[in-house]
């Protein structure tokens, strides 16, 4: 069971009340800035010297072509994004939308990442009729902070 389910399991069974938000992002690992990327783990995650030089190899300047049946497509440029695929796709996009949790947490909100996959949520006590209507009020500020955010990362949310 994931920390999600567990924390909502937990918020029921103390008899509150919970709201999941799962946030659909349109292309993901397709929209990764690379030089956002690059900046950002070298001053957030302080890579540097040849790993830094090793990662912005792997990011920039890379191609891609079709091959079918001994035929070869031309190559076509890819100025942006990570390889989903790859090993280091989902670890390289985590690190990318690492700042979104401090928006998150900005608005006492609880969250998990995982790859592309975003979760916020959170509990209230029924009891306090003016809660409802502070949670709404909350969560609408959070996704609004949010949305700025990945379009200022070159994110965009599935609409």
């Amino acid at each position: 069971m994931t920390r999600v389910h567990n924390d909502i399991l937990c918020d029921i069974d103390d008899g509150k009340f919970v709201i999941l938000i799962l946030l659909d992002l349109s292309s993901t690992f397709d929209t990764v800035d690379p030089s956002i990327l690059l900046n950002r783990l070298k001053h957030r995650f302080g890579v540097k010297n040849k790993a830094l030089a090793w990662l912005r190899s792997y990011l920039l300047k890379r191609s891609q072509f079709v091959y079918i049946e001994n035929e070869r497509s031309s190559s076509r440029g890819l100025p942006s994004g990570v390889l989903q695929g790859s090993v280091l796709g989902p670890l390289l996009y985590s690190m990318y939308v690492a700042p979104l949790a401090e928006i998150i947490e900005k608005h006492n909100m609880s969250y998990h990442f995982y790859a592309d996959d975003t979760q916020i949520y959170l509990s209230f006590r029924p009891s306090d009729k003016a809660e409802p209507d502070l949670s709404r009020f909350r969560i609408e500020l959070c996704i609004q902070d949010t949305n700025c955010w990945m379009m200022a990362n070159k994110l965009k949310l599935t609409e």
